[in-house]
């Protein structure tokens, strides 16, 4: 679901009329500061560890705002870590400041994600996916290739969805949703897994990661996110080839860092998450 902000809501305090569904995609939020550190009640700490910029290349900075949380944004943030893409995070603490992003006429469709790069404003998600895959060179030059890699993106998308709406669900749903016929572990990994088999190589589409493995990688790693190593682990045993994708795209760039370093500093747990994106929202 877009993020948006109807036009008859953006001076009314607390009327949105949004769905829960269309909350859960979106991420949480901390205070940004210009300083280029994040408090957390009260705390700081370095938006990046000095170890963490050093395997950055440096050059234009590009700017995402979000909230501070997976959400419709996390595949972005993996994209960009993937390229070795230094990003800094504007994260979106509250009502004003939504209303604020939306005065601003940097949002087209008055929808979040926003990446700020070649002095452009995106939005939309899968758009936004497309341009910073074949900027970054994780984009297909075949037609055919492109379609594959495109509907390995729609795929992935569609396959989150149980995962998006975790923290605004019981945990029970969330598992019986994936698990469903029409879920991952059903419907999208064995495909994906069939993929590989054909592909006779790490990658989806011949011998370089493209944007379709970073996406079934993060879908991979969101439900690694929500269940634990070990419950990612034991469901990964009926996907070998996939575990080696995710294992593979792990490797590029500093998204192992992001994974592991940065982001659990970064991110709230998830009753904040939920807290925030609600009160963001006005529905609290």
């Amino acid at each position: 679901f877009p993020h948006t902000i109807p036009a008859a809501n953006r001076g009314s305090p607390l009327l949105l009329l949004l769905s829960v569904t269309a909350a859960a995609c979106w991420s949480t939020p901390l205070s940004f500061q210009v300083s280029n550190s994040l408090r957390i009640r009260g705390g700081s700490f370095p938006s990046y560890s000095s170890s963490f910029s050093e395997r950055v290349i440096m050059g234009e900075v590009v700017k995402v705002t979000y909230w501070a949380g997976r959400g419709k944004c996390e595949p972005l943030r993996c994209i960009l870590a993937a390229a070795n893409v230094k990003f800094e995070n504007e994260w979106i603490t509250g009502r004003e400041q939504m209303l604020a992003l939306v005065s601003s006429g940097k949002l087209a469709y008055e929808q979040v994600p926003l990446v700020e790069v070649d002095g452009l404003n995106l939005i939309q998600t899968i758009p936004t996916t497309i341009y910073l895959a074949q900027k970054y060179g994780f984009y297909p030059e075949d037609v055919k290739d492109q379609w594959v890699t495109n509907a390995a993106v729609a795929a992935a998308a569609d396959a989150r969805g149980p995962l998006v709406m975790f923290p605004f669900s019981e945990q029970d749903k969330t598992t019986a949703d994936l698990d469903a016929p029409s879920g991952l572990w059903s419907r999208y990994a064995p495909k994906w897994e069939s993929m590989l088999d054909d592909s006779k190589s790490t990658f989806l589409v011949g011998q370089k990661p493209m944007v379709g493995d970073i996406y079934v990688f993060e879908v991979l790693d969101f439900y690694r996110h929500v269940y634990g190593p070990e419950a990612f682990l034991e469901k990964m045993k009926a996907f070998p080839k996939l575990l080696g994708l995710h294992d593979a795209v792990l490797e590029l760039g500093y998204l192992k860092a992001w994974r592991d370093e940065e982001r659990k500093k970064l991110y709230l747990d998830w009753p904040d998450y939920k807290v925030t994106v609600l009160k963001s929202l006005g529905r609290m």
